[in-house]
């Protein structure tokens, strides 16, 4: 029967209180992230839509150049680590990335959302193994862009290189 020795009934009643706060906190911020997306979208169709076609291009065939820009992980303009070390033969070697590199994204891991733990970098190759992450890098001052497929190989790990934070 009730009251139960082996239960604390304040504690559950704090607890699914507390649950029941978190899940419409959830909710709230939920919504006011799915309004703030469309309204993004909202704005770059609209931006489009305004453009003209280009000359030559009558119907607008191919990708805007704005397509373009945005289909690409927008790059911050800090670096968070430095590329220390390549193995030859490995997929950041094949995808060109150098000793000395900057890193200033790995796909969507850019400076701002950069946690200061290079296992982030390591968890996103991970998630994308064979499939194309851009690497943006800053070699010898100037940024570029780089496809590195993350993969099994031959050596240790699926990128082939190592990393240290800056």
């Amino acid at each position: 029967g009730f009251p139960r020795a082996d239960v604390d009934v304040p504690k559950v009643r704090q607890d699914r209180n507390r649950l029941a706060r978190l899940y419409n906190d959830h909710k709230s911020l939920s919504a006011e992230i799915e309004g703030a997306i469309h309204e993004v979208h909202a704005g770059s169709r609209t931006e489009r839509s305004d453009a003209a076609p280009p000359p030559g291009r009558p119907n607008g065939g191919g990708p805007t150049p704005m397509a373009v820009e945005t289909a690409a992980p927008a790059a911050s303009t800090a670096p968070y680590a430095v590329v220390d070390e390549v193995s030859p033969g490995s997929p950041a070697d094949a995808a060109g990335l150098r000793v000395g590199d900057q890193i200033l994204a790995f796909g969507e891991v850019v400076a701002s959302n950069f946690g200061g733990n290079l296992a982030q970098v390591a968890e996103h190759a991970k998630s994308r193994e064979n499939a194309t992450v851009r690497v943006a890098v800053l070699r010898a001052g100037e940024p570029e862009k780089l496809d590195l497929m993350p993969r099994r190989w031959e050596g240790g790990g699926l990128l082939g290189c190592h990393m240290k934070k800056v």
